[in-house]
C-alpha cells in the first residue's frame, strides 16, 4: 500500500461543530484513499506511550491490548530448568559423607521392609554373618531367585554404594513379596527369621536373636511340675494397662492360674487339675527383639484397631533380675524377686542398650508409614530412616497430649497444641515416652568389645566398584553438559537484557511488527530450551487480513519494535512476513471498521432518542391517534442489545404477540408505542406484521384464544380444587415416620387408630407428585399395587416397625400405612389393592393380615436397604461438631443443628463431598472433616454405597486439626472388608525355589490337623505332628486350610492322640 497519502478528496463536507482533533478518527475518513499517516497513528494506537517494565505509570494488571508499545506482563525472563534439558541430575543422589548411611528406596508400599531391613544392616555382627555365608544348595539358582545373595548385595550397596539411597527390588523379586500392599513388619521379621534358620543358616539367627524361655506347670493338687523348654526371636508384650517397658515385662511374665475350662491335664494325677503356669527366660541373645503389642482385635467391630497407649522405655536396662534361678528347694523363683539384689549390687548386671525403634505413624492398623530411629554403633549418634531420607535425629518422646497448656486450660493438644513430653533422666539413662513405637531393640553391652566394619565379599564388592565407576561417569558427564548449558543460557539472558533495552522504538525510528504470543514466549526465555537447529520461526502471518496486512480488529495480536530488536530475533528465529511501519496498516479493513463504527454509533444514538420516545409517550399519550402494539417481553430484551446488528434478537416486536389466527394473543402483554418508533424499528425487522390500535379502543383480542385460555384456567382451576381437597383428605400419605416405634410399643401419648392399612410407597409417591404440580396429569397417579407386599406363601413379607429404622427426611417409603376410611378413599379414586393391614398391637407385637411370613422378612429387608442405598441427587443432614481447642471459644453450639447436603449421589466419594460441604455449608477445610456414619469411620476414598448410607441419614463430621501429622481415632471402626493375606504365596512362607520347567512344588497334609504344609518341612506348622514318610509319596495337594474337618472316612488311631492335639491347641492359646 505504501506511504498514507495525503487527502486528495474534492468532496465538501460538513464540518463538524467542534475542533478536528477532537473528532474521532472515523468521522474523518470517508475513503479508502483519505488514510493518511495521523489516522494510521491514532488507529493502530502507534503514538502511545511505551510501556516497559519496571514502568510506574503502568497500573493494570494485565498487557495493555491496545497499545502496541505496552511490553509489561508479557512474562518475565526464566531461565530453562536444567532437569527439563539434561534430565535429572545424578549428583543428587550422591551419598552424604557426613551423613555416612545410605536410605532405601519405597517401592510402593515397602516403608515396613525399608525399616527392618536398616535395623539389620547397622547390627554388624549380623551383616558380617550375612557376608560370610555361602551358598551350599545343590539346585542352581537364578540371581534374582538366591535370598541370601540379594541380602549380601543390598547390605554391600548400602554399606560401599555412591548413592544416597539403594533400590531393594532384586531383594523383594527374591522373596516375592508385593510391593503395592502394606504388611507387618512384626510378621515380615519373624518369616524373614524363620526363612534363614531353617533354609540357609541356623548360625546366623541363633548366635543374634534366639533366646530360651520355660514353661513351668504347676497341678495345683499333687504340686507334680511340667516344664518345657522353648526357644524366642522376639518377645510380644502387652502394652494396654502397662505405662512402661517393666510393667509390659511384669505382665508377660506373672504367674497364670489355670482352671474352670482352662484346666491343665496332670500327667500324674491323669484327670484335668487346676494349676499355676509361668514363663521363665533361661537364656538372652546378643540382641533383644520387643514387640509392643499395639495392633490388637477387636471383637466388637471384628476389625484390626490401633492402641495409642503411650509406653516408656530407657536408654539402658538391666535384665539380669528377668533371668531364672532355682532356690536350694529346687523350686522356681521369681524372676522379678532378685531385682533388690540387682539394685544391691549384690547380682551381677546384665545391661542391655537400646539401638533402634521401628514407629509406626498413623491412626489406622491398616494403613500408615514406618520409619526406624537406629543408634550408630561408632558414633553412639541417633539417626532417623524413612525410606530414601536418612538424617541425624535425637530420639524424643512424643508430644503430650494430656497436659495442662499455656493458658492454664486442661485440653487435649493436638497438633500444633501438643506440648512436648519431657525425656526423664534415671539410673538406666534417658528414658523416652512413646504411643507409636512398635518394636523395640535392645543390644547387650559388652566391654571391651569393638567391632570392626565388615568387609564385602569380593565378588559383590567388584559388582559395586563398577556400578559407582559408571555412576561417577555418569556424573562427571551430566556436570559437564551442566556447566556448558549454563554457560549458554548465561550468554542469552545476557542478550535478551540487551535487546530489551532497546526493545522499543524511538521517535522518527524505524519500526517492525511482530506476533504477540512469540514475543511472549521470548520474554519468558521458553526459547532457550531449544538447540539452534531446533528453534521455532517467527509467524507473523497468523493473524494478518486477506489483503496481508494487519487489520485494525488485529491490534491485539501485534506488538511494536525497533529495528535493531527485529534484526536481532530475525537472525536468530527467522521467519516472517517483515511488517515495518512503512506498510504493516490495511486502508480498506481501516475503512471497513469506520464503516462499522459508524453505523453502530448512528444505531446507539438512535436507539437512545427511541427508548426517551417510549418513555415519554407512555407518560402523556392522551388524543394519540397512530399507536402501534408490540411485546412488552420483546422490548426489554432490545434496550440491552449493544452491537450495530439488533437483529441477532430471533423474534420480530410483534411474533409473540401474534396468535396462530393472526390476531393478538390474549396471553401475552403488550406496550403500545408511536408510529416513530415503529417505523424506526421497521428499518430492523421488515417482515414486523403491524397491529395498530387506540387509546379508545384497546387492542382487538383474538375471541378464539380467549375462549380457549378460559377454558384452560376453568380446568386449572379444577385441577386446583381437586389437588386442594384431596390433599385434606389424604393428609396422612404426607407422613413422617418419627414417632412410629413410639405407637407400637404403646406410647399413651401417641394414639393409633386400628386398623391400620398398608399403602405402597411408589404410588405415594406419584401421587405427591400429582399433588405438588399442576404440569402432572391425574392419570399418571394409577392403581394401587400392594402386590409386593405379598410373598410366594401368600403371607405378609414387610414388617410395619422397619418404618421407625428409616431417617427423618426420607424421600421414600417402602410403604406406609393409613386409617381405614383414607383407604377406602385411595381404592375408590385410584384403585388397587389386595388389603394388607395391622390388626392390633400389643406391647410391641404387631399382628397383620395376611400375617408376616418370617422366611421371606429378612430376604425382603435386604432387598430394600440394598435398593435404598443407590440413589442419585438425594440430601443428606450432616452434624457437624467442632473442635473445642483450649484458649478458643467454641462459636457452635453443643448441640448443633444439622445442615442439609443436597445433590448427593450414592455414588459420590467421601473426598468429593467434603469438598461440597466446604463448598456449600462450613469453611472446614477437607483435611479438617472427620466424617462418620453410625460409629464408622467413613474413608475418602469409598463412595456413600460402601457404608450403606440411605437418603436422609445423619453423617457425623467431626473437626479435626488438618495440621497433625496423625490424630487418635478413638472409638471409630475403620471398615476394611478386604480378606487379609499376609505374606501368603511370597517365598517368606518357607516355599523351597523351583526348578526350570516345574510348575508346582509338593506338599504334605498333617494326618492330624490336615494342616498343608511345604515338603521342606519335616514338623506339622499347626501341630508340631513329624512328618511321616508316607506323606512323600506324590499325591496332588489337598486345598485344606488350618483348623478344616477331616473327611467322614477318617478315624484317629487312638483316642489319646485327639486329647494331646486339644491340650496342645489349648496349650498354644495360653501362650499367646
Amino acid at each position: 500500500m505504501g506511504k498514507p497519502r495525503r487527502n486528495t478528496n474534492k468532496r465538501v463536507h460538513k464540518k463538524p461543530e467542534v475542533e478536528d482533533e477532537k473528532v474521532p478518527w472515523y468521522f474523518r475518513l470517508f475513503s479508502p484513499e483519505d488514510v493518511n499517516e495521523e489516522i494510521v497513528n491514532e488507529v493502530y494506537g502507534i503514538d502511545k506511550v511505551s510501556c516497559t517494565r519496571g514502568d510506574k505509570g503502568h497500573k493494570k494488571k494485565t498487557n495493555c491490548s491496545d497499545n502496541p508499545n505496552c511490553f509489561v506482563h508479557l512474562g518475565e525472563y526464566k531461565r530453562t530448568p536444567l532437569e527439563k534439558i539434561l534430565g535429572i541430575d545424578p549428583s543428587d543422589f550422591v551419598k552424604n559423607e557426613q551423613i555416612r548411611f545410605s536410605g532405601l528406596r519405597n517401592l510402593g508400599a515397602t516403608c515396613y521392609m525399608n525399616s527392618l531391613l536398616q535395623c539389620l544392616y547397622m547390627n554388624k555382627s549380623f551383616r558380617k554373618m550375612i557376608y560370610d555365608w555361602k551358598s551350599k544348595e545343590k539346585i542352581h539358582l537364578e540371581a534374582s531367585e538366591d535370598i541370601p545373595l540379594q541380602l549380601q548385595t543390598l547390605f554391600g550397596r548400602l554399606q560401599l554404594g555412591p548413592k544416597r539411597y539403594v533400590d531393594p527390588a532384586d531383594f523383594a523379586k527374591s522373596i516375592q513379596i508385593q510391593p503395592s500392599v502394606q504388611q507387618d513388619p512384626q510378621e515380615f521379621f519373624k518369616l524373614f527369621m524363620s526363612l534363614l534358620d531353617e533354609r540357609y543358616s541356623k548360625d546366623i539367627v541363633k548366635s543374634h536373636f534366639v533366646g530360651q524361655y520355660k514353661y513351668s506347670t504347676m497341678c495345683g493338687t499333687c504340686s507334680n511340675i511340667s516344664e518345657r523348654n522353648c526357644e524366642f526371636t522376639e518377645l510380644e508384650l502387652p502394652i494396654k494397662g502397662n505405662p512402661t517397658l517393666a510393667a509390659c515385662l511384669q505382665e508377660y511374665l506373672q504367674e497364670e492360674h489355670l482352671k474352670d475350662s482352662n484346666q491343665y491335664f496332670c500327667e500324674n494325677c491323669q484327670k484335668l487339675q487346676d494349676a499355676t503356669r509361668r514363663m521363665y527366660l533361661t537364656e538372652l541373645p546378643e540382641v533383644l527383639n520387643f514387640q509392643l503389642l499395639r495392633f490388637v482385635y477387636d471383637k466388637k467391630t471384628e476389625q484390626k484397631k490401633k492402641l495409642k497407649s503411650r509406653v516408656a522405655f530407657p536408654d539402658k536396662i538391666d535384665f539380669a533380675p528377668y533371668l531364672h534361678k532355682s532356690n536350694s528347694n529346687g523350686k522356681e523363683e521369681a524372676n522379678l524377686e532378685t531385682m533388690e539384689e540387682s539394685k544391691n549390687g549384690s547380682q551381677e548386671k546384665l545391661i542391655y542398650q537400646l539401638t533402634a525403634v521401628l514407629t509406626h505413624k498413623g491412626a489406622s492398623a491398616y494403613g500408615g508409614h514406618y520409619i526406624a530411629q537406629i543408634r550408630d554403633e561408632v558414633s553412639n549418634e541417633w539417626y532417623k530412616f524413612d525410606d530414601e531420607v536418612v538424617e541425624k535425629e535425637e530420639i524424643v518422646s512424643d508430644p503430650e497430649e494430656n497436659k495442662e497448656n499455656n493458658n492454664g486450660t486442661k485440653g487435649k493438644g493436638k497438633g500444633k497444641n501438643a506440648q512436648p513430653k519431657k525425656e526423664v533422666e534415671s539410673e538406666e539413662g534417658k528414658v523416652v515416652n512413646s504411643c507409636n513405637a512398635y518394636m523395640l531393640i535392645y543390644r547387650r553391652i559388652e566391654e571391651g568389645k569393638k567391632e570392626e566394619e565388615p568387609e564385602v565379599p569380593k565378588e559383590i564388592a567388584e559388582l559395586i566398584q563398577m556400578e559407582g565407576k559408571t555412576f561417577d561417569e555418569e556424573v562427571g558427564v551430566y556436570m559437564t553438559k551442566k556447566d556448558k548449558e549454563e554457560e549458554r543460557q548465561e550468554s542469552m539472558q545476557k542478550k535478551f537484557d540487551e535487546i530489551m533495552k532497546q526493545i522499543s522504538p524511538k521517535n522518527g525510528e524505524e519500526s517492525f511488527w511482530i506476533e504477540k504470543e512469540f514475543t511472549s514466549k521470548w520474554f519468558k526465555g521458553e526459547f532457550s530450551a531449544f538447540s539452534d537447529d531446533c528453534l521455532p520461526s517467527i509467524n507473523n502471518a497468523a493473524h494478518l487480513c486477506k489483503h496481508n496486512k494487519i487489520a485494525p480488529d488485529s491490534l491485539k495480536d501485534y506488538k511494536r519494535i525497533s529495528k535493531v530488536a527485529w534484526e536481532h530475533l530475525q537472525e536468530r528465529f527467522g521467519g516472517g512476513p517483515a511488517l515495518s511501519n512503512e506498510d504493516f496498516f490495511c486502508c480498506d479493513c481501516i475503512f471497513e471498521k469506520r464503516e462499522s463504527l459508524t453505523s453502530m454509533n448512528s444505531f446507539l444514538d438512535q436507539k437512545k432518542k427511541m427508548i426517551q420516545s417510549v418513555t415519554d409517550f407512555n407518560k402523556n399519550n392522551k388524543g394519540a391517534t397512530d399507536i402501534y402494539l408490540i411485546s412488552k417481553h420483546w422490548w426489554n430484551s432490545f434496550k440491552k442489545v449493544n452491537v450495530i446488528d439488533p437483529t441477532i434478537i430471533e423474534d420480530s416486536p410483534t411474533q409473540q404477540i401474534e396468535c396462530e389466527h393472526e390476531k393478538i394473543n390474549p396471553s401475552v402483554e403488550t406496550m403500545m408505542i408511536s408510529k416513530e418508533v415503529w417505523e424506526f424499528l421497521l428499518k430492523y425487522f421488515p417482515e414486523s406484521n403491524e397491529f395498530p390500535s387506540t387509546i379508545a379502543q384497546g387492542p382487538e383480542l383474538c375471541a378464539v384464544c380467549e375462549c380457549e385460555n378460559n377454558q384452560k384456567q376453568e380446568e386449572e382451576d379444577q385441577k386446583f380444587e381437586l389437588r386442594k381437597s384431596e390433599a385434606k383428605e389424604f393428609n396422612s400419605l404426607k407422613f413422617d415416620p418419627s414417632g412410629v416405634a413410639m405407637m407400637f410399643k404403646g406410647d399413651p401419648w401417641v394414639k393409633l387408630t386400628l386398623p391400620q392399612y398398608l399403602v405402597d410407597g411408589d404410588w405415594v409417591a406419584r401421587w405427591k407428585k400429582f399433588n405438588e404440580s399442576t404440569a402432572v396429569d391425574r392419570d399418571t397417579v394409577g392403581e394401587v399395587d400392594n402386590k409386593k407386599f405379598i410373598c410366594e406363601h401368600e403371607k405378609c413379607q414387610y414388617d410395619s416397625l422397619d418404618l421407625a429404622e428409616l431417617p427423618k427426611g426420607t424421600s421414600k417409603y417402602p410403604f406406609i400405612f393409613v386409617n381405614q376410611s383414607v383407604w377406602k378413599a385411595i381404592v375408590e379414586k385410584y384403585g388397587g389393592g389386595p388389603e394388607v393391614l395391622i390388626t392390633s398391637v400389643v406391647k410391641g407385637k404387631v399382628e397383620m393380615q395376611p400375617e408376616m411370613c418370617l422366611e421371606c422378612l429378612e430376604k425382603q429387608r435386604d432387598a430394600d436397604r440394598d435398593s435404598r442405598i443407590h440413589f442419585q441427587s438425594e440430601s443428606l443432614q450432616i452434624q457437624i461438631i467442632a473442635s473445642s481447642q483450649p484458649g478458643k471459644r467454641n462459636t457452635r453450639s453443643a448441640n448443633p443443628k444439622p445442615e442439609t447436603l443436597k445433590n448427593v449421589n450414592s455414588s459420590d466419594k467421601i473426598s468429593k463431598l467434603k469438598l461440597m460441604l466446604m463448598e456449600s455449608i462450613t469453611d472446614l477445610m477437607p483435611s479438617q472433616q472427620r466424617w462418620s456414619y453410625n460409629g464408622v469411620l467413613l474413608e475418602e476414598g469409598n463412595p456413600l454405597s460402601y457404608y450403606k448410607v440411605i437418603p436422609g441419614s445423619t453423617i457425623v463430621v467431626n473437626q479435626v486439626d488438618g495440621s497433625a501429622e496423625f490424630d487418635d481415632m478413638g472409638d471409630f471402626i475403620t471398615v476394611n472388608d478386604r480378606e487379609e493375606q499376609g505374606f501368603k504365596g511370597t517365598g517368606l512362607m518357607g516355599k523351597a525355589p523351583e526348578k526350570r520347567g516345574e510348575k508346582e512344588s509338593k506338599v504334605w497334609n498333617c494326618k492330624i490337623c490336615t494342616m498343608e504344609n511345604p515338603q521342606d518341612f519335616l514338623v506339622c506348622s499347626a501341630c508340631d505332628t513329624q512328618r511321616d514318610d508316607k506323606d512323600d509319596e506324590e499325591t496332588p495337594p489337598k486345598k485344606l486350610k488350618r483348623g478344616s474337618p477331616k473327611s467322614s472316612g477318617e478315624e484317629d488311631d487312638d483316642d489319646n492322640d485327639a486329647m494331646q492335639i486339644e491340650r496342645s491347641l489349648k496349650k498354644s492359646k495360653n501362650e499367646r
